[in-house]
């Protein structure tokens, strides 16, 4: 039923676009996600954390958060949990996660190409040739995606014309937020396509490709490509240089410390906070530490913004909730290690409780 449903062969070419440009048109401001898409200068050029006993106190308390994960991971309260969300999973069909990455990616991208916005609202391509080869490229791709009519072609579009354009055009310094996370869904489609669309399937055959022995390996990249993604933001737009974080926390009253009774607790260690919070949150989905947990956890930020920025976040944001699914509900494959067995370099995932 639920393949039927996605399926979308031709009723989805119209009906899906229409609503990501409904669920566009009703936000109240553009698509915004991370900092730089509020804003491009700082008025604190030059700020620093300071090394005081509030700076380490957040320091220990992000620390303090790892441990206990750590710990609550090999519970044997956590392990019976995992055991039991592992017998509600396999009642959903198979691929159910990867048509809900491709719904998300496919809206983002239809309305990037509709509003003339490149992959994120701070990206631009400059040239009317380019302009318009990038906009069809997104449309295309993005088509692909929520009609559900091939995943792997919407994958090598996304990976040969989309991306190419990005880095040939957009700063380094732009682009190195958001490569990695459209670069990991793309080759994770591509994968997922042949089980899941028909034509893929056809394709794939002709062109005698076999990604049968490649099953868990798209948990896998889109763990570690939203877990890369989440440390890159956290470095790049608060750890190393907290001037746009302190100008986006000026403009943007989401320091709810003093509300608490913290009043010195100023933005420039809500930053901090947040910034070390990211990055942990990173390392865990890299190395697979209670993958579930920590994703649930991401989203429940990812929630605040929307609560707090209101619902204008929800397109920025639907790719990264959409790989939030894969990552909740099988549990992002497992912490990986090569075995020895009859194929040899076949990839096999550990034990799915432990890394949940």
């Amino acid at each position: 039923m639920f393949g039927m449903t996605f399926g979308m062969t031709r009723g989805g070419l119209v009906v899906a676009p229409i609503v990501a440009l409904i669920l566009f048109a009703t936000s109240h401001r553009p698509a915004y996600a991370h900092m730089r898409w509020f804003v491009d200068q700082t008025e604190h050029a030059g700020a620093h954390y300071p090394f005081d006993l509030t700076s380490l106190m957040v320091v220990l308390g992000v620390a303090l958060f790892a441990v206990v994960t750590l710990v609550f991971e090999k519970s044997h309260a956590y392990q019976q949990i995992a055991r039991r969300w592992e017998t509600v999973s396999r009642r959903v069909p198979e691929g159910f996660e990867w048509r809900i990455v491709g719904l998300c990616l496919g809206i983002l991208l239809t309305v990037n190409a509709v509003t003339g916005v490149f992959l994120a609202p701070n990206l631009d391509l400059f040239g009317d040739n380019v302009l318009l080869v990038g906009g069809l490229a997104q449309l295309a791709v993005g088509l692909l995606f929520i009609s559900q009519r091939s995943f792997f072609l919407g994958g090598i579009l996304l990976i040969t014309v989309v991306l190419p354009l990005a880095i040939a055009h957009v700063p380094l310094g732009l682009l190195v937020d958001y490569y990695v996370e459209f670069l990991a869904i793309g080759l994770a489609m591509m994968i997922w396509g042949v089980r899941l669309c028909p034509l893929d399937g056809s394709i794939c055959r002709v062109l005698r490709l076999n990604f049968q022995l490649l099953a868990d390996l798209p948990y896998l990249l889109v763990r570690i490509g939203t877990g890369i993604t989440l440390i890159v933001l956290a470095l790049h737009a608060k750890l190393l240089d907290p001037s746009l974080a302190l100008t986006f926390l000026d403009e943007n009253e989401l320091n709810f410390m003093p509300l608490l009774g913290f009043d010195g607790f100023t933005n420039v260690y809500f930053a901090l906070s947040a910034g070390l919070v990211e990055l942990t949150i990173g390392i865990f989905l890299v190395t697979g530490v209670a993958t579930r947990f920590v994703t649930i956890l991401f989203c429940m930020v990812l929630g605040s913004t929307l609560i707090m920025l209101g619902p204008g976040e929800l397109i920025g944001h639907l790719p990264l909730f959409g790989v939030a699914v894969p990552l909740i509900l099988r549990g992002g494959s497992g912490r990986l290690h090569l075995r020895e067995s009859s194929t040899a370099g076949r990839i096999r995932a550990s034990s799915p409780a432990a890394a949940t």
